[in-house]
């Protein structure tokens, strides 16, 4: 470059420098994140350093389909009366909904160093969750849930073990609003990951005896009866071992009502002797239960229809002791008798009673001749116990 052109390019120069200031001047300041605390002298606490990882993640899920997510226009919708379960106006319930979306759309697709907590998504979408549930919107309820438990498993994957807990409780959560929306199938895939993870987690543990009864409930409903009657009976085992290693020396409720859904599930697959099996083991277990009359005589009821219906119509006559006062003991041998003499026999209330159940392919009544619809009065009126609040 010669001497004659050094004026010229030094004005071109200032002239891109010119450029340049103004460009800068006009680029608005940087704002920080909302809800972020800013200390007075302009620094910003310390947040954990997020991987890679992690961040390629987040941005993913913008990238998903927006149906899979919750979004503002989603809530313009009506609120059923008969759905909904706050106490307080709709409309407000709907603006709170509201505000905590528009928190949630804040922190989507960012990494965790800039939410105001480690944890403030996930907990956001919780509470989102619970709004749309007392709305009675529990699609939306199912779709709040599911990115709550996905970023708990992206968070859970840069600190193993640290959000299992998390991780448990929205896996209920979840299986909750699945079944009220009747997405049976999807329900099932969550129980079955409660259970896997109940092998290693303590929460998951304490969750399983529910998870085992709701396995073998949907089972059911889905039409996979013998795959249900595993279920069942794999619940039974389960508990009749933690019982026996805790030294119980009793059937616990918990047992009660394992051993009646297992009698239910095979009876539903035409197993109807065994049913009846277990069913004694049932009525056995409710005669030892205090205040749990109407109970015993429903079990004597339905033990004595698989009786009749699997060919045992000799041996659905029932005889019982009572002794000690109010203490019951278990069924012994089976006599004869009329249901007028079972009532007679039931109110006179000896120490020691017999009452007899009449046996027909037709109608089947319980020792007591009730129905198990029948009212408080009449209960009390032959000296039946009235059924005990739980």
């Amino acid at each position: 470059m010669s001497l004659v052109d050094l004026p010229a390019a030094s004005e071109r120069a200032g002239h891109d420098t010119d450029v340049v200031r103004r460009t800068r001047a006009r680029r608005p300041r940087a704002r920080p994140a909302r809800g972020r605390h800013i200390h007075h002298d302009g620094r910003e606490p310390a947040v954990p350093a997020t991987p890679p990882t992690t961040r390629r993640w987040y941005i993913r899920v913008m990238n998903e389909l927006d149906a899979e997510l919750v979004q503002p226009v989603m809530l313009e919708r009506p609120v059923d009366p008969a759905r909904f379960g706050g106490v307080v106006r709709p409309d407000k319930t709907v603006r709170w909904a509201t505000d905590e979306l528009e928190q949630v759309m804040q922190m989507r697709g960012r990494s965790p160093d800039t939410w105001p907590t480690p944890t403030a998504l996930p907990e956001s979408l919780d509470q989102l969750a619970k709004w749309l549930t007392e709305l009675g919107w529990d699609d939306l309820t199912c779709l709040a849930r599911r990115e709550e438990l996905a970023v708990y498993r992206a968070l859970s994957a840069v600190q193993p073990g640290l959000f299992a807990d998390r991780i448990v409780h929205t896996l209920v959560a979840l299986r909750r609003c699945l079944m009220e929306c009747k997405r049976h199938e999807e329900a099932l895939g969550v129980v079955e990951e409660l259970l896997r993870l109940s092998e290693t987690n303590r929460s998951a543990q304490a969750e399983a005896p529910d998870a085992r009864y709701w396995r073998t409930l949907l089972l059911a409903r889905l039409g996979r009866d013998q795959e249900a009657v595993e279920s069942a009976a794999e619940a039974v085992t389960e508990i009749r071992g933690r019982l026996q290693h805790a030294g119980a020396t009793s059937a616990s409720f918990e047992l009660i009502h394992a051993l009646t859904a297992y009698a239910d599930r095979l009876d539903k697959v035409g197993r109807v002797a065994e049913a009846a099996e277990v069913s004694a083991e049932v009525m056995a277990a409710w005669w030892r239960q205090a205040d749990s009359t109407v109970q015993f005589l429903q079990t004597v009821d339905l033990y004595s229809e698989r009786l009749v219906r699997s060919g045992q119509a000799e041996q659905a006559h029932v005889r019982h002791r009572r002794r000690e006062g109010d203490r019951l003991d278990a069924p012994a041998a089976p006599v004869g008798g009329t249901a007028e003499s079972s009532r007679r026999s039931i109110a006179r209330c000896r120490p020691t009673w017999t009452c007899t159940l009449p046996v027909t392919t037709t109608a089947l009544t319980s020792p007591c001749g009730l129905r198990p619809r029948e009212d408080r009065a009449t209960r009390s009126a032959v000296g039946a116990r009235p059924e005990r609040s739980r």
